[in-house]
């Protein structure tokens, strides 16, 4: 727990349940945008990992229209961690997840999340560069998920176990 005088270190601030619910938030969202239907948990777990890893990020094309074989083949330090990174986000993940359930943020249908009720800050002005950064790329990753195959397809090329 931080103090009211200590400012949060960046892992305090990007692991913290109130984030981790934005980012999946961002990510169900883009889901929905591209594909009209909620984002699977497994998959929305692997578009939080990867928006949050820089290295990950960075690698993406944030082009709908690009392949993700394709990724793969020209990203393979990269592919080869999220297989390694998504385990890690769990417990976050699942304190993030609950939150937004609790507060309206997400909801759960059929076994996948959809945006909730309540509406969640749209604009990425006042969070640091690194901040919107990952929001930006939980929303592609969402969107790009939807396109690349079915779940257990997409969760198999990125060497994934749901």
């Amino acid at each position: 727990m931080t103090s009211p005088t200590r400012k949060p270190s960046a892992s305090e601030a990007l692991f913290n349940p109130a984030f981790m619910c934005l980012l999946i938030v961002r990510a169900a969202a883009g889901h929905i945008s591209y594909g009209d239907r909620p984002i699977p948990i497994p998959l929305a777990q692997v578009a939080v990992a990867a928006s949050l890893d820089e290295g990950i990020r960075l690698s993406l094309t944030h082009n709908i229209a690009s392949n993700l074989t394709s990724w793969i083949r020209s990203n393979p330090g990269q592919h080869a961690r999220i297989g390694r990174v998504a385990p890690t986000v769990v417990g976050p993940f699942r304190q993030g997840m609950i939150f937004g359930l609790h507060y309206g943020h997400l909801s759960l249908q059929q076994g996948r999340l959809a945006t909730g009720e309540r509406r969640t800050v749209v604009r990425l002005t006042g969070f640091s560069e690194d901040m919107a950064a990952c929001q930006r790329a939980a929303r592609y990753m969402g969107r790009w998920l939807c396109k690349s195959g079915s779940p257990s397809t997409v969760l198999t090329l990125l060497g994934v176990r749901a």
